[in-house]
């Protein structure tokens, strides 16, 4: 509570914020005898004023901000108090006249500054539900390029359903159109869960999304086959091969980026649980798979971030372990890369999509008509393989397997800790199945893909 109200002077003022610049914890609060309901407040290393009230329209007692000592001066400060003091007598609640005159004069440009700020803070402190690294930089760049130079300057009372409309309609590709309204209602959501719009006024929520084509498929067996050839050449040469305009050139082909494919496709992890989420990130070091993650004795890997939020704990079949027991230098350190780049081993490799199209056309990996290729097509194939192993007997640990199913569980659930021996089984059996198709295991040590049964009865 404020001490006996006295003026405030700057003096007093500048001693507070030298204590808050000081001491983070440092805490006091002080009232202006001259404006009453005007205190100054110091919180968390910083010097606040702010007008403290009794609501005539809820009779309880409330505090609007009034704005940071230092970029707003004390008489200003009265002056902002008086306003609020006479509002107050007109029957008016100062907080809801702020919310209400920052609703009209809101624009979609800071509308999207708000979102990106609060995603961003989720994203770093893990705090919330919702934000990850990967989504915040996903969304930033959607909004920048794609929403803001058309809507940014509206203000976003002003933004109607048929405005998001001709803007989704209106991009040559229906995936960043999609993208771009996905992130759009995001923006809207947010506005609505901080009471910024009325209740229900999305306007990205009526808005039909493009039917995409082209769909992400798994590799099948003949294809796993194929790249695992051409990654034995690349790994024994240092080069990968391709076919363009009817002239052969070769590639190099970074050992590391052999290593990333094969380990994809014997644990199902995503490209960014072991090579990290964004180049930015990836050259600071920041993310991927490190050593000091991955338990080889116990064939486990301890991710720290991934899509679905929080640390998992994924079960590597015994041809993943061997995978990286080979791989894993005499000294390596706990903070290098699992696949470290050209420059640095605590750095994760960056430039794997350039390396990915070159192994994909060597190993004649194309787009058919049910679906596109790419390295997520990988994961696809280690559930596929999971799935149809041995008459489905494995297909109830494919979800733990690749990290699903962690959320939305039962409280009953929540109270069950992991048994990553459970999985153990499984993830040998589909590690050393894909293994075997990649030319890395012996043959008859596994069962077969259910695709190379087929193939042999049509045979």
């Amino acid at each position: 509570m404020p001490r006996k109200a006295e003026h405030l002077t700057l003096t007093e003022l500048k001693k507070m914020r030298a204590k808050a610049d000081k001491d983070p914890d440092y805490s006091a609060m002080r009232a202006d005898g001259k404006e009453p309901g005007l205190t100054a407040q110091a919180r968390r290393g910083r010097v606040e004023f702010k007008y403290r009230y009794l609501s005539p329209v809820t009779r309880q007692r409330r505090t609007v901000l009034i704005g940071e000592f230092g970029d707003y001066p004390l008489e200003p400060a009265r002056e902002k108090a008086a306003e609020y003091r006479r509002q107050v007598a007109l029957g008016l609640d100062p907080q809801e006249v702020k919310v209400e005159e920052a609703r009209q004069s809101l624009t979609l440009k800071d509308a999207v500054k708000l979102y990106l700020d609060d995603l961003e803070e989720r994203a770093t402190s893990g705090a919330g539900k919702r934000g990850k690294r990967s989504g915040y930089a996903s969304a930033k760049r959607l909004l920048e390029r794609n929403v803001l130079p058309r809507l940014g300057a509206r203000r976003v009372l002003d933004v109607t359903s048929e405005d998001v409309r001709k803007l989704h309609r209106g991009m040559k590709s229906k995936s960043q159109a999609n993208r771009s309204l996905t992130a759009l209602s995001a923006v809207f959501g947010h506005l609505d869960r901080r009471e910024l719009i009325p209740a229900g006024t999305n306007p990205a929520r009526f808005v039909e999304r493009h039917r995409e084509d082209g769909q992400r498929r798994a590799l099948t067996a003949e294809e796993l086959e194929r790249l695992g050839e051409v990654l034995a050449t690349a790994e024994r040469t240092g080069k990968v091969t391709v076919t363009e305009d009817g002239k052969t050139k070769s590639y190099a082909a970074h050992s590391s980026a052999v290593l990333a494919v094969r380990l994809l496709a014997l644990t199902g992890m995503r490209a960014a649980e072991v090579l990290g989420h964004g180049t930015k990130a990836r050259r600071n070091g920041r993310e991927g798979l490190r050593w000091g993650d991955v338990d080889l004795d116990r064939g486990l890997a301890h991710l720290a971030d991934t899509k679905a939020g929080g640390r998992q704990t994924r079960v590597l079949g015994a041809a993943a372990v061997a995978l990286l027991k080979a791989a894993k230098p005499a000294d390596a350190k706990p903070d290098w890369a699992v696949c470290p780049g050209k420059m640095a081993r605590d750095k994760p490799f960056a430039g794997m999509g350039r390396i990915r199209r070159q192994l994909w056309e060597a190993a004649g990996i194309v787009a058919t008509p049910e679906g596109k290729a790419d390295l997520h097509s990988a994961r696809h194939a280690y559930a596929t393989v999971g799935a149809h192993l041995h008459s489905g007997r494995y297909i109830g640990a494919v979800a733990p397997l690749l990290g699903h199913g962690h959320q939305g569980r039962s409280v009953t659930e929540r109270y069950i800790s992991a048994n990553p021996e459970a999985l153990r089984p499984a993830a040998d059996a589909i590690a050393g199945e894909i293994a075997r198709i990649l030319g890395l295991g012996e043959p008859g040590k596994v069962l077969e893909h259910p695709a190379s049964r087929r193939r042999k009865s049509k045979g």
